[in-house]
């Protein structure tokens, strides 16, 4: 149910998960402002738009795959999975039958800080069925032959991301420079997982569901009164329980005798690599510019990689970007998969790459498609419900408290070419980190040394 090397969805926060194209607004958001209350201790974070014929509801759980001690890892995204097993109350037949027989989605994510519940349903059933998904966070069954059933389910889940060099090349980076806690996978282990039984995911659960980690966010065409009065009922079943920050990620160590990981796997035709460069998290007030970076770097056919490494010189089909961000830390990501023999060249023209953007700055025009094509597509996402419910959440859980879509587009809005090109001198200079997976007696170790910009 989610993409193991960023936490996130497949469909994901990239496009914060919106998918569905159910429900768009009929008039603008325009000074709409999301609204915050505490109900019972539980967050519940609210925009009403009357425009709109659906409503996105979400309720997550501010705990995640960082915070689960290493004999606990994956139980998270095991909870995660149990719960669509059944309920107290409910079958699994009848958790899903009433939403999507009405048209409406129901799905759930893990990610490192949080774990999320969430469905998409027509305006005019969401009252009938709001307690289904509070039910499905508050109440799971674990019945014990279907916690058994969905741990062989996780753990082919397992198998897949270990035989897949896209997935097994972040995680091994992810878990060298960010540590144990904060860059083990998300799944677990094969050890962690066969180990679990119905007695850790009820007590996990009791302790980790709790009051002050729980967020609720609704977005769409719903009566905010009625919404209340579901949180206060779901409230009330709910242990009591304080909010925790949100964890973030060690600074990479700085003593490495080379910035280098690599693993081998037979049968591959291709190298799959990462260059990580680590990054200032949100609380820096830095986002704005990363974001709009990582989009002229990498997002679209047009964008500076995609143009320069696919279209000119043909090195890689694959060539991509994503800025992962957390409260006081994260990180830049580049992500190619080539041939062994492109890959020197495809390494080299990186460099390049990075080397004017840190000596001569980022040309205009490319800093002009970055922000232009950002704005524009927040300004399409925000006719999705969902989409803007997810931006909400994730506002939410790693800056404190949600911004409007018009705050988040000025703020986009002024950032210029100057403060862009500051940035890129300040944080692109000094050693980047390389993880690749590649054939047998591949060995990319010359080309760490020439990373320190």
């Amino acid at each position: 149910m989610q993409d193991p090397r960023t936490g996130h969805p497949h469909t994901e926060i990239r496009d914060t998960i919106g998918g569905s194209q159910v429900g768009e607004l009929t008039t603008p958001l325009t000074n709409q402002i999301p609204l915050v209350e505490e109900l019972n201790g539980i967050k519940l974070v609210y925009q009403r738009h009357p425009g709109i014929r659906s409503v996105a509801f979400l309720v997550a759980a501010s705990v995640g795959s960082a915070v689960e001690s290493p004999d606990l890892s994956g139980i998270s995204h095991f909870i995660e999975h149990a719960a669509f097993k059944g309920t107290k109350s409910r079958s699994p037949y009848q958790i899903k039958l009433p939403i999507e027989r009405a048209g409406g989605h129901l799905n759930a994510f893990t990610s490192r800080v949080a774990t999320v519940y969430y469905m998409h349903i027509p305006y005019d059933v969401f009252d009938e069925t709001a307690d289904i998904l509070l039910d499905l966070y508050s109440n799971p069954l674990f019945d014990s032959r279907a916690v058994e059933l969905e741990k062989s389910v996780i753990l082919e889940e397992i198998r897949e991301a270990l035989d897949e060099p896209s997935d097994v090349v972040f995680d091994q980076l992810t878990k060298t420079v960010w540590g144990e806690a904060f860059g083990k996978p998300i799944l677990g282990s094969m050890e962690t997982v066969s180990r679990f039984t119905r007695e850790d995911l009820i007590a996990y659960h009791n302790t980790n569901y709790v009051s002050g980690r729980t967020t609720v966010v609704v977005f769409g065409n719903f009566e905010p009164e009625k919404v209340k009065k579901h949180v206060r009922e779901f409230a009330d079943g709910i242990p009591d329980g304080p909010a925790v920050e949100p964890p973030s990620p060690p600074p990479p160590p700085k003593n490495a005798p080379k910035n280098l990981i690599l693993s081998h796997k037979k049968d591959l035709n291709q190298v799959h690599i990462v260059f990580f460069k680590p990054m200032p998290g949100r609380k820096s007030g830095m986002k704005p510019i990363m974001d709009i970076l990582n989009t002229a770097l990498g997002s679209g056919m047009s964008s500076l990689l995609f143009e320069h490494i696919r279209e000119k010189r043909g090195l890689a089909y694959t060539i991509g970007t994503d800025m992962i961000l957390y409260r006081e830390g994260g990180g830049l990501f580049i992500y190619a998969s080539t041939s062994t023999d492109k890959f020197w060249q495809l390494s080299n023209e990186l460099k390049d790459i990075f080397e004017r953007l840190l000596n001569h700055g980022m040309d205009r025009d490319v800093f002009e498609y970055g922000k232009n094509r950002l704005i524009g597509g927040l300004e399409l996402s925000s006719e999705r419900a969902l989409s803007n419910a997810f931006r909400l959440l994730d506002d939410t859980l790693n800056m404190e408290e949600p911004r409007s879509l018009d705050r988040i587009l000025q703020e986009l809005r002024e950032i210029d070419l100057e403060r862009m090109n500051n940035f890129l001198r300040e944080h692109l200079g000094g050693q980047w980190w390389l993880s690749a997976v590649g054939p047998e007696g591949f060995d990319p170790s010359q080309v760490v040394d020439q990373w320190k910009l």
